[in-house]
């Protein structure tokens, strides 16, 4: 049986592994460059990741929280940051 328990192992894997995070970019037909090129509007970009990661869309709060970061800066780096922490969530992971 499967245990819902993380490890640390698992953990690192996710946070630096270049396996992950070379799926973050805005390249090589990634689902932040998928976006990106479908729209820049912050909230149409907050949803589609959350759809695509979580299988979701996001609650009201994270969606205000996820267009307040897409809109304080660039917003290509900002996506990638946001599919990096959606990637990174116990929600993704384990369930």
């Amino acid at each position: 049986e499967r245990s819902r328990e993380g490890s640390i192992v698992q953990a690192l894997g996710m946070l630096n592994d270049t396996f992950v995070t070379s799926r973050i970019r805005n390249a090589g037909g990634s689902t932040v460059q998928r976006t990106l090129q479908a729209t820049r509007d912050p909230g149409a970009i907050a949803d589609e990741l959350y759809l695509a990661t979580l299988s979701r869309r996001p609650t009201a709060s994270e969606r205000a929280e996820a267009v307040a970061l897409l809109t304080g800066g660039d917003i290509v780096s900002r996506t990638e940051d946001l599919q990096f922490a959606l990637l990174n969530r116990l929600e993704f992971l384990y369930y």
